[in-house]
């Protein structure tokens, strides 16, 4: 096994610990930001927003599996999720965190009103593991941003 190898099972054990605190973090993500942002893409399925400084991905709608939530479907949860990315330069740390809202059964999906019942922390493990997969593969080592002039 190779020190990268190593590397990756030992943030993964430890990945696992800190899945059951609050907010889970990947640290010492030595990556590029746009690197990063590229795999919160991916990881969101689809990113209803991105803050100015582009740290911060809020995902549209998703189900409890980690798919797109369909308005119409009869499911009764949906969740959104935000990746943060912290710290001033590399190594930054990536902080995941979801909101699961809920309705009751009897209202169809696209006009019902929905309340915050909690976090998934099932769902924040799932996006952790993606966004760490897809960094893992591309291994885009480039500076950040950097502008000599």
């Amino acid at each position: 096994m190779n020190s990268q190898s190593i590397r990756t099972l030992a943030l993964s054990a430890l990945f696992l610990f800190i899945g059951c605190g609050e907010a889970p973090i990947i640290p010492e993500a030595n990556y590029s930001l746009e690197a990063i942002g590229r795999s919160a893409y991916k990881a969101l399925i689809k990113v209803k927003k991105v803050s100015q400084n582009r740290r911060e991905y809020f995902s549209d709608y998703l189900t409890l599996e980690g798919k797109l939530w369909d308005p119409l479907s009869n499911d009764v949860r949906r969740v959104t999720a935000k990746v943060i990315v912290l710290g001033e330069r590399r190594p930054y740390t990536i902080e995941i965190q979801t909101i699961v809202e809920e309705r009751s059964a009897n209202e169809p999906g696209y006009s019902a009103r929905f309340k915050r019942v909690g976090k998934s922390k099932a769902l924040i493990e799932q996006l952790a593991f993606r966004i760490q997969d897809d960094l893992r593969k591309n291994k885009d080592q480039s500076l950040d941003d950097f502008k000599p002039f």
